[in-house]
């Protein structure tokens, strides 16, 4: 199984879900550990680079990442 490359140092998790250590590990198998390709983090990573990924973007937010990607 391959991991993200951003599964240890994804600023979501250890910002947004800190306290959500549940909610945190059921996101991180779906999308970290599974479907990171799918990750809109990960969108915005390969696209634009660590710098521009928005603090509060979340793995689902797909929509949103393409939006970013096409107005960059």
């Amino acid at each position: 199984m391959t991991e993200c490359v951003n599964y240890e140092k994804c600023r979501y998790f250890i910002d947004n879900l800190k306290n959500s250590p549940s909610t945190a590990a059921l996101v991180q198998n779906s999308y970290c550990r599974h479907s990171f390709e799918a990750c809109a983090r990960y969108m915005i990573y390969k696209a634009l680079g660590e710098a521009k990924m928005p603090g509060d973007l979340s793995p689902s937010e797909t929509e949103r990442a393409e939006q970013l990607i096409k107005g960059s």
